[in-house]
């Protein structure tokens, strides 16, 4: 279906006719409405790359989520076996999924509208053997249903909304005036040179939970917050909490940044008004499963040590692996964890995206100008909330898990914040090639993390060049096994079939970026033009009437 929507908006927008009928716009109105019918092939611009790098294989965690979708449709039930997933929570003697029920709640309707046609795929289903070791070697195995709804599920949810939250984050530069061009390019920049590329393409609960925290906050930034958009903002938060328990703290300081914009009183009443029904179904659910509303299931977690469930001949049966749950014990804050999120070599933010580390300058920047905004402050009080948060938990996996998707997950909602610091760099030739260059310089490993990412998820050790620099594992792949296209990674096809589809989406990606460029730089111009021409009228009259 998102397949057949994308090519339905490229024909309309290469159509002949509409060409013919296309009018050059005089007015203003004209113009911006020109502008609004670009929005189809640019939301198309955005959704391609993320359908395009679909993986084959999610995260370890996305095992357990999806798991549960599964349960509740085929058997009304949320428990799983101990061998499917390694992150669970082991509750009377029972297993369940060990994270929050958002991402698996919104998977089940693709799963009931699916599973008919997964239940046609052969039953003698093996997951291709991709990675030693890890979660598709016996003696776990995911199911038929986990695999192909995993990779339904990109097309047909990450990726349209990682699509949507950048159509938005485009519109907010319009609205602040960034010129057409430039504000595409920003977008651009953000999406295949930050983490929303490599995130898109699986099923990641960070990703969601990134659109519904900050997807209602960039409309809101350029609608106005009147009660309405408010209450769907309260909505959002309450939702990225229920998909990660982590989102509360940003959610937490968003709430306030609105609140305050406004009246106070009226605003915090309309999003506690979103939030608040969703946050008690939460609560429910924890009484329900747990006994104790205040509960989640990180208190009842146990972990499936991967690396040692398959050792030569010898298989080893889950359970035997499991210890006692994890305590998430905290305690002061340890600074070499908030540095190893900030720049260190393997989930270290700024090393892996150095074009998050020009937002924070942006910011920065802003704070110490006249032209200051609570925006920016709200941005870096995110950042520094979810460091601190990292940084408290006395245990070795909040900054180094190995098995975990690539970058630094942990921070991964406040990218977006760190992003509209770009906007400070959207003006000025040098300004804009400073961010040319680190955009192309996080594009290159972003990029690679995507096409690559079933390799980098089968390297649970802590010795391997992959983790130890990504920005030297990733390029020893590209030079040893040439350019990828994810979702064939399972399947023998030669590197010239891979190498010859990526020719052909370049084609066409660069054709259709073309175009949208030239209708943005048409009507900037006109732009210009009729500028121009008022400041002489108005020279005129002035001269006149002396």
């Amino acid at each position: 279906m998102a397949a057949w929507s994308l090519l339905s908006i490229w024909r309309r927008f290469y159509s002949r006719k509409a060409r013919l009928e296309h009018r050059r716009p005089t007015t203003p109105g004209e113009r911006r409405r020109s502008h609004e019918s670009l929005l189809g092939p640019i939301f198309a611009l955005f959704l391609a790359p993320a359908i395009f790098v679909a993986n084959p294989v999610g995260t370890v965690m996305s095992d357990a989520i999806l798991g549960s979708a599964v349960a509740i449709v085929d058997h009304g039930s949320l428990e799983l076996r101990p061998d499917s997933a390694a992150d669970l929570a082991r509750i009377g003697g029972h297993y369940y999924s060990g994270l929050p029920p958002g991402a698996s709640l919104l998977a089940v309707p693709a799963y009931a509208i699916l599973s008919p046609l997964i239940a046609q795929i052969p039953d003698r289903f093996e997951v291709p053997q991709l990675m030693p070791g890890m979660a598709y070697q016996p003696p776990r195995r995911i199911s038929k249903a986990v695999y192909y709804l995993q990779l339904a599920l990109v097309p047909l949810l990450t990726a349209p909304l990682a699509a949507v939250f950048l159509v938005l984050f485009f519109r907010l530069l319009r609205h602040w005036e960034v010129e057409p061009r430039v504000a595409l390019g920003v977008t651009l920049a953000a999406q295949f040179g930050s983490f929303v590329l490599p995130y898109s393409g699986v099923y990641s609960r960070q990703l969601l939970a990134l659109v519904c925290l900050w997807g209602p906050v960039l409309w809101v930034l350029r609608r106005g917050g009147n009660a309405g958009r408010l209450t769907v903002c309260g909505f959002g938060f309450g939702m990225a909490v229920a998909i990660d328990y982590s989102a509360a703290l940003p959610a937490a300081i968003l709430a306030g940044f609105l609140a305050l914009r406004r009246d106070s009183l009226q605003s915090a009443g309309a999003l506690a008004l979103g939030g608040a029904p969703v946050l008690l179904a939460l609560a429910g659910f924890h009484q329900w499963l747990l006994g104790d509303w205040l509960a989640t299931p990180y208190h009842f977690r146990v972990w499936s040590d991967i690396e040692f469930l398959y050792q030569g001949e010898v298989m080893r049966p889950a359970e035997a692996l499991m210890g006692p749950p994890f305590e998430h014990s905290f305690g002061f804050p340890n600074p070499e964890t908030a540095l190893r999120l900030l720049v260190g070599p393997f989930k270290g933010l700024f090393s892996l995206c150095p074009l998050l580390a020009l937002g924070f300058v942006g910011h920065v920047e802003r704070l110490g100008s006249k032209r200051r905004d609570a925006l920016s402050g709200a941005a870096l009080a995110i950042l520094g909330a979810l460091l601190l948060y990292n940084a408290t938990i006395r245990h070795e996996f909040s900054w180094s898990s190995t098995p975990s998707h690539f970058g630094p997950r942990y921070l991964l909602l406040a990218v977006p914040g760190l992003l509209l610091g770009l906007r400070e760099f959207s003006t000025g030739a040098a300004r804009l090639r400073v961010l040319a260059a680190v955009a192309a310089v996080s594009a290159y490993l972003c990029v690679l993390a995507a096409m690559f990412h079933p390799n980098m998820i089968a390297q649970a050790n802590f010795d391997h060049v992959m983790l130890q620099n990504p920005w030297r594992g990733l390029s020893e792949l590209l030079m040893r096994q040439g350019p990828r296209v994810p979702w064939l990674f399972p399947y023998a096809v030669s590197p010239g079939v891979h190498v010859g589809l990526l020719a052909i989406f370049a084609a066409v990606y660069g054709i259709g970026l073309r175009r949208i460029f030239s209708r943005l730089a048409d009507g900037d111009s006109r732009d210009r033009d009729v500028a121009e021409r008022l400041m002489l009228d108005r020279g005129t009259n002035v001269s006149a009437g002396g």
